[in-house]
């Protein structure tokens, strides 16, 4: 059985993501203030919200593999494994290259057990 996030957890949360969002917004060319957002957004369960920012951000730096690789683990919180593969995929081709960080990161947990997994992480090195 889960339990409820404690209230005071919540709003601190949402400060977070409020402040977060005053940064960006007071410095739009400061991609990494967006970043910041995307995962205080992530973090306080506001995926979708999340998600927009990751895909801006995937807009306005396509060369990006890190961004790539935060856009990829948005769609698979979302459970959107066709997404989180393709944009995985872009991550590993602009040149994402933590095998380690991929095996370990809980974001992609969904991901592990599609037949997709497999091929993707043989890419890279153990």
């Amino acid at each position: 059985m889960s339990r409820r996030p404690d209230p005071l957890d919540e709003l601190g949360l949402d400060f977070e993501v409020a402040l977060s969002r005053e940064h960006a917004r007071a410095h739009p060319d400061d991609l990494e203030a967006l970043r910041a957002l995307a995962y205080a957004c992530t973090g306080a369960g506001r995926l979708t919200e999340a998600l927009e920012v990751d895909r801006e951000l995937c807009a306005r730096a396509p060369e990006r593999a890190d961004f790539r690789y935060d856009l990829a683990c948005s769609y698979a919180l979302l459970k959107r494994p066709d997404e989180a593969f393709v944009e995985l995929g872009k991550a590993l081709d602009l040149g994402f290259d933590d095998g380690t960080h991929l095996d370990e990161d809980p974001d992609l947990h969904v991901l592990r057990k599609d037949p997709r997994w497999a091929p993707l992480r043989r890419r890279l090195k153990p």
